[in-house]
């Protein structure tokens, strides 16, 4: 067996046993979050990526927090669609309320932005406030301020900030995982969150790939364009299944344990009729993502692939 291939699997291995350490230990603690898409309050469009692209890197930031448990965005956003709302669209107490009882969160993290641009350059200031649940109580109030080129440091104080308020120690890797960056260059995180509010899938390929062109090493948007290249492969062209495939494996060659990542390939060779390696990568993404919505869509899938 190659050298790289028994890496990746010790690397699962450890995520598996990570991930029942995590379970164990969140049965010691009540507290849960959910991140709200932060609102533009300069209501122009062109800058409404940076509320999704908050609340999702806020998201993941808070994940690495293990005696903190932070509801998934797939599972925001169906519960936001069955109330019919957008995903700013709590525009009260009473509704947040609603939403964080369905969302199974016991606090709401929601927000707003605003741009600002000065003679010493632009300035980004975030306005949050966490929501306990039960009560619909504004459990704390805060503001975060910096210069708008600065906005991964702000991100990075943002999660910070909610730790500190809800009482929570962080280790020295924790630390570490809430600094980390997404992307080395902010422009590239701007295309790529640019993409993924687009709605348009041709819009959002050309906003993925000026994004890897910036940073090659960007797995978000590898993966993502992967996706959706795997998308437009049911239309009958073959070749793009090559190039998710391509995508993808680069992807998790920066990352292994890129669940997303995984998820596309086991589809992509699972659409090839490579069992062998669509089982592989289809149970490396349960492993990495139990708690996935996507988990009894892909069980079912490996089901399927093993009575074939």
């Amino acid at each position: 067996m190659p050298v790289k291939r028994i890496c990746l699997y010790c690397l699962l291995l450890l995520a598996f046993f990570a991930i029942n350490v995590r379970s164990a230990e969140t049965e010691k603690t009540n507290k849960s979050i959910a991140v709200i898409a932060f609102e533009n309050t300069m209501k122009d469009e062109n800058l409404d990526w940076i509320g999704v692209g908050f609340s999702e890197t806020i998201t993941t930031k808070l994940a690495h927090v293990k005696t903190l448990v932070v509801v998934e965005r797939r599972h925001i956003e169906k519960a936001l669609q069955e109330m019919e709302l957008g995903s700013t669209g709590l525009v009260d107490d009473k509704t947040a309320q609603h939403a964080g009882k369905m969302i199974g969160a016991q606090y709401l993290l929601v927000g707003s932005f605003q741009k600002f641009d000065a003679s010493t350059g632009a300035l980004l200031m975030v306005n949050s406030r966490i929501m306990e649940v039960e009560t619909s109580q504004i459990f704390e109030t805060f503001m975060i301020r910096g210069k708008y080129d600065d906005m991964f440091d702000l991100q990075e104080q943002l999660a910070l900030k909610v730790s500190a308020l809800l009482d929570i120690p962080l280790t020295v890797e924790e630390k570490s995982k809430l600094a980390e960056t997404e992307s080395a260059s902010l422009k590239a995180y701007e295309y790529f969150y640019r993409g993924k509010h687009a709605s348009d899938i041709d819009e959002k390929i050309g906003l993925y790939e000026q994004a890897i062109e910036i940073d090659p090493q960007y797995v978000y948007a590898l993966t993502n364009l992967g996706s959706l290249y795997y998308v437009k492969s049911m239309d009958g062209d073959r070749s793009m299944l090559n190039k998710a495939k391509d995508l993808c494996t680069k992807a998790l060659d920066i990352d292994p344990l890129h669940a997303d990542a995984h998820y596309v390939l086991g589809s992509v060779y699972d659409r090839q009729n490579k069992k062998k390696n669509a089982l592989q990568h289809l149970n490396s993404f349960l492993q990495l993502m139990p708690d996935d919505p996507r988990v009894p869509r892909v069980k079912r899938r490996i089901e399927k692939l093993e009575s074939d």
